[in-house]
């Protein structure tokens, strides 16, 4: 041992792995490198936690593929820029903007405490191939193009133009006044992100042995369940997923606590003692 000490420097010499090569880290934890591919597989479930940055670089395509939900939830801000070129004329598809497409469902865009502003340098497209567009404000609507506008305002609609304004109509009919009521969609309270720090615990439960399956084989879902700690706190809640299973809690120490799953006649207390549980 005393052999040993002697040999350790108390700085720590980098990794050079031979004559030529360029230092790699000071004092790496772990460090995967290869001539070929590097793959990291399990049926389970993979879970990445840093205290600091995480950095993910691709000299070419980085694609994130996942069988149901995508879900980012970022507290300080959120950009996507692309610069638009393509790089390699050998791809069947050479426009390399941005697409965001919804194959089935809706596409909800909102801006729940602040402005959303539309800017194109060239043309702006509004379609609908098979239903309605509607714009609606409570206050204000001004549109304007080449010098002439229409406000519409506080119930009144005015025209204006530095040209010749022209109604062109086979029938025009001129009657009293009417409005339409707008009622717009209540935009839910924003509260903030906290994330955990340093979480180095994770826990998840399965409950299909619980809760059991179907006579087709499948799990039981959207089973509600709650995850209290021992004074009480609410740390995690929800319904059960397609495999009857709970959604994850991060922790920074491991969390005891009791879960609490089902409602009304059908229910379970689980006694949850460093991440493991048993029933009650």
């Amino acid at each position: 041992m005393s052999d040993s000490d002697s040999t350790i420097s108390s700085d720590p010499p980098v990794i050079d792995g031979g004559h030529g090569t360029i230092p790699v880290l000071g004092t790496p934890d772990i460090v995967l490198s290869a001539a070929a591919d590097i793959a990291s597989l399990t049926p389970a479930n993979t879970v990445m936690t840093a205290g600091g940055c995480t950095t993910v670089t691709a000299s070419q395509d980085i694609n994130l593929l996942a069988q149901r939900n995508h879900a980012w939830a970022v507290k300080n801000g959120i950009s996507f820029f692309t610069r638009g070129e393509s790089q390699d004329s050998q791809r069947a598809v050479q426009d390399t903007g941005m697409k965001f497409h919804a194959a089935s469902g809706n596409v909800s865009v909102q801006a729940q405490s602040g402005p959303l502003t539309v800017t194109a340098q060239q043309a702006v497209d509004i379609q609908s191939t098979n239903a309605d567009v509607v714009i609606s404000a409570p206050n204000c609507i001004v549109l304007n193009g080449g010098g002439g506008y229409i406000k519409l305002e506080g119930g009144n609609i005015e025209i204006g133009t530095n040209g010749s304004a022209s109604f062109l109509a086979s029938l025009k009919v001129l009657e009293g006044g009417a409005k339409v009521q707008f009622d717009a969609p209540a935009m839910p309270e924003s509260s903030d992100l906290v994330l955990p720090e340093h979480a180095h615990h994770s826990v998840q439960f399965d409950l299909i042995d619980f809760l059991g399956a179907h006579k087709d084989g499948q799990a039981m879902s959207t089973v509600p369940y709650e995850f209290r700690s021992k004074d009480g706190r609410v740390l995690l809640a929800g319904m059960t997923g397609s495999n009857g299973e709970t959604g994850r809690l991060y922790a920074v120490e491991p969390v005891d606590g009791y879960l609490y799953v089902g409602d009304g006649d059908i229910s379970w207390t689980l006694d949850v003692d460093h991440g493991g549980h048993g029933d009650e």
